[in-house]
């Protein structure tokens, strides 16, 4: 004897986001629809029918933004348009679109204190335009045996320095993930 489920209800002090099941979805990595060895924003689309069926009433991307992807994606260049790796904007508003149907949510990973050095926000930055010039951590040179050094002996997550020179702005700015220019950190 089978019991048909029991559908609990929300609590009422709780937001729809505290109870419900999540699946993370890396889209390089998930269904490719356009065969050219990369997952896509039309590859989720594809397969909302069977993440509904699996009973999760949510997925969150990971970044599908434009992006130099030195980072796999996570060093943004622009957060308003879907890189062309992953397809269009056109494509997201269609899973959005699939998705209410399906009463899903989608969750963007949108992680606006880290871009790229070729978001437009950081080449500003680098200008010194304001209100841009202090959207990220600039500090001068130390000096050091008549060389130049970084302003500390922070390292980033991916190791080696923290800092990375800028010709044009004649300071150090901090990244904390891809050595080099793939991802800068806002300073606040």
């Amino acid at each position: 004897y089978a019991h048909p489920p029991v559908e609990e209800a929300q609590p009422a002090d709780k937001e729809w986001w505290e109870t419900a099941l999540f699946y993370q979805i890396y889209p390089r990595s998930f269904y490719d629809t356009n065969d050219d060895g990369v997952g896509d924003v039309r590859g989720v689309t594809a397969k909302l029918q069977y993440l509904k069926d699996t009973g999760i009433d949510a997925t969150w991307l990971s970044p599908i933004f434009s992006s130099p992807q030195e980072d796999f994606g996570y060093d943004v260049s622009d957060f308003k348009q879907v890189d062309p790796l992953f397809g269009t904007n056109a494509d997201l508003e269609q899973l959005f679109a699939e998705a209410n149907k399906l009463g899903l949510k989608i969750v963007l990973d949108f992680v606006p204190n880290h871009t790229s050095n070729k978001h437009q926000w950081f080449i500003d930055s680098e200008k010194g335009i304001a209100p841009y010039k202090d959207y990220y951590v600039w500090r001068p040179a130390r000096t050091v045996n008549g060389q130049r050094m970084p302003p500390n002996n922070w390292q980033s997550v991916f190791y080696g320095s923290a800092w990375e020179w800028s010709e044009l702005r004649g300071e150090y700015y901090l990244h904390q993930f891809a050595q080099g220019p793939a991802r800068s950190e806002l300073s606040q």
